[in-house]
């Protein structure tokens, strides 16, 4: 497994958790629901980590950096509409609807991000800046 830690915020607390595998990652993902549990962190090595926020109706941000300077942010291209509102470790943002993906595509990003480091190469990836907007 990539995955060296996996880090789980409840209520702005974070529990950390050494070689995890993929049913854990599995369950903490699908645990999130917007309102207490609204991220959760894969690291790997040398700063490598992807972030998986928000949850419940809304969907889930995935974003993923390589270096910490330079953020890759999973997209939704079909998506359309207004920015909608959600909380990520306990901040509520507003995103656009083509930042917000299925709890089934983000678990798709996550599962080979844990297992090996790699964005999924089948998915919409868009290059952004640390706080999610786009370059």
């Amino acid at each position: 497994m990539f995955a060296k830690f996996l880090d789980v915020e409840t209520d702005g607390a974070f529990k950390f958790f050494a070689d995890p595998e993929w049913a854990p990652i599995s369950r903490a993902i699908s645990a999130l629901d917007g309102r207490i549990k609204t991220l959760v962190c894969l690291e790997g090595e040398r700063g490598m980590h992807m972030n998986i926020g928000g949850g419940a109706g809304e969907g889930y941000v995935v974003a993923l950096t390589y270096d910490s300077t330079k953020y890759y942010t999973l997209i939704d291209p079909a998506a359309t509409g207004d920015a909608v509102p959600v909380r990520i470790g306990g901040h509520v943002r507003e995103y656009l609807p083509d930042m917000l993906v299925s709890k089934e595509v983000a678990m798709k990003a996550a599962k080979i991000f844990a297992e090996t480091g790699a964005a999924e190469p089948s998915l919409h990836w868009r290059d952004t800046v640390p706080d999610g907007e786009p370059k």
